[in-house]
């Protein structure tokens, strides 16, 4: 009752056992507080008499519904209050993740590259969110030696909100770069977001961030508490490439991290999870981690679904990277296609959405780029003409750009245009739900 800021309701016993608490009446737990978010779509006020009746103790709720309600302002507040009282209860590491593209990649590989050496928690899935962040927390159990969590954001003061939660001992920033420009309003903006996962650090923590990002390369270290580090390609970062190699299974790294080198392998391709593990690495080493340990556990890093999945249908190999797309991860990903195997190389393009007023330019640009690496470039959607426009304008053959309104369209004629031998990069934002022409490949 104290951590949810209750003004009144049910008196849960002092003895009861509380081990869990959900915002979804059909995941109700034994031991189970069910918490109604009052959402876009839906009330969850509407839904706790079913979860009182699958076994919940109570109901955190704004407005009276049961006979065991505990009632408050604001249940979302009322979770963040719950989830920072509980996460102040374990002493242990917490590693936070933000960054306009590569924060998922990013945990996941470093969830992995930490495991093996403690037992970590991290969210699932992209559960970053002020629901999702909280829901993750209450997971932790005193078998954890170690916490991995991603943050995401839409405006400002999202991230500030969940490091408030988290308190961070190291954090990393990716990059910042235009996804969610709509809301933000400008990259100024977001970087200012971004940076909001430092606000609740101390001069004992650490942060990494992308050094050869044109916005952190901005950022007055001197300004913050945590010590910053700094990772990339070029010569002036902490933790930098020396070189890599590209394998059947992904890539072999050798880096400069803090003065030594160290080899290391991942199973995915693009220069943009080169970054991604140079940041891993680099945080692992400072946690003053065995190394080869962590070596060993970024190499097992599994790719999360839709997330440059690699797959082989019919003679074809299909890059499916469309769990989302912003300017940014396009054009890590078409540029991952130099050094693809195929007797083609096709780009399957959906439109990246929410980028406001710069969407038309940004598709421009990226089918600049696509028409100096694909054979075959496909279009689906209303911004994604403008992609085949750029190709075209950039010297591409219109011939060899096919153009879809939408995935109906797509499905019935993109089996009549891949032929064995392809090798396929199909990218969208998450609402474009490209798994749809995915599936009816054959």
């Amino acid at each position: 009752m104290k951590m949810t800021g209750a003004e009144a309701g049910f008196e849960i016993d002092e003895n009861a056992r509380v081990c869990n608490i959900s915002n979804d009446s059909r995941d109700i737990k034994e031991d189970t507080i069910y918490a109604a978010i009052v959402g876009e779509r839906l009330d969850g006020h509407d839904f706790a008499r079913a979860a009182l009746e699958n076994g919940a103790i109570a109901a955190i709720v704004e407005k009276r519904v049961t006979e065991k309600d505990i009632l408050v302002k604001d249940t979302r507040r009322a979770l963040k209050d719950i989830a920072m009282g509980y996460r102040s209860r374990f002493d242990i590491p917490f590693l936070a993740v933000t960054g306009s593209s590569g924060k998922t990649t990013t945990k996941d590989m470093l969830y992995f590259a930490v495991s093996e050496s403690r037992k970590t928690l991290r969210n699932l899935g992209n559960l970053n969110s002020e629901i999702g962040l909280p829901m993750t927390v209450f997971n932790l159990d005193e078998s954890h030696e170690c916490a991995v969590l991603e943050m995401g954001m839409y405006v400002q003061g999202e991230i500030d909100y969940l490091a408030e939660i988290v308190k961070p001992h190291f954090a990393i920033i990716t990059n910042v770069g235009v996804a969610h420009i709509q809301s933000a309003g400008s990259r100024e903006n977001i970087l200012k977001a971004k940076m909001e996962i430092a606000n609740y650090m101390t001069q004992s923590d650490v942060l990494l961030i992308n050094g050869d990002n044109d916005m952190l390369q901005t950022v007055d270290t001197g300004a913050i508490k945590p010590s910053v580090y700094k990772y990339g390609l070029e010569e002036h970062n902490d933790i930098r490439l020396i070189s890599y190699e590209t394998t059947e299974s992904g890539m072999k790294i050798r880096a400069d991290i803090l003065g030594k080198i160290t080899e290391y392998e991942i199973p995915t391709l693009g220069i943009h999870n080169i970054y991604n593990s140079l940041s891993v690495m680099g945080l692992c080493s400072l946690m003053g981690l065995d190394m080869k340990k962590s070596a060993e556990g970024i190499r097992k890093y599994q790719p999360s679904k839709y997330r440059m999945e690699i797959k082989s249908v019919s003679g074809k190999t299909l890059i499916e990277d469309f769990y989302n797309a912003n300017p940014d991860s396009l054009r890590a990903s078409i540029e991952t296609f130099r050094q693809m195997q195929g007797e083609r190389k096709v780009a399957v393009l959906a439109d990246m959405l929410e980028l406001g007023e710069i969407s038309e330019k940004e598709h421009m640009n990226a089918g600049i780029q696509a028409s100096e690496i694909f054979d075959v470039i496909i279009c689906i959607g209303s911004d994604a003409k403008y992609i085949g426009k750029g190709a075209i304008e950039n010297g591409f053959d219109k011939g060899r750009v096919y153009f879809f309104a939408n995935n109906e369209e797509a499905v019935s004629e993109i089996n009549s245009i891949l032929r064995p031998g392809d090798a396929v990069l199909m990218k969208g934002s998450r609402g474009m739900k490209l798994e749809e022409v995915a599936e009816s490949i054959c």
